[in-house]
């Protein structure tokens, strides 16, 4: 149905994207190695450590009485101070992978 009101739409150049002045940027062999992730060796390396001490204790029955009494005799400040280090040695971890993914990526 056509009346003398519509008008036939052209086509607009404004809507055209722009031409590119550049040709794309081909990345360096540099750029296109594999990253290293940081963080899997970072945590990787605290949980070997970690499972090595529990094993240390575990096989010799007089460590893990100490262990064991230790966490008995514990007071509530020793717990929140244990606590605090724990915590503490977690943001060490979690700052160290995040140097090494920086250093990564040449920032």
């Amino acid at each position: 149905m056509t009346d003398d009101t519509t008008k036939a739409l052209g086509f607009d150049a404004t809507l055209q994207p722009p031409e590119a002045s550049v040709a794309p940027r081909t990345p360096a062999p540099e750029e296109l190695r594999p990253r290293i992730r940081w963080a899997g060796i970072v945590w990787g390396l605290v949980f070997a450590g970690l499972a090595a001490t529990l094993l240390w204790i575990v096989l010799e029955p007089a460590r893990m009485e100490l262990v064991a009494d230790w966490w008995a005799t514990l007071t509530p400040g020793g717990l929140i101070l244990t606590v605090l280090l724990v915590l503490g040695g977690l943001l060490l971890v979690a700052g160290l992978s995040s140097l090494g993914r920086r250093s990564d990526r040449g920032a």
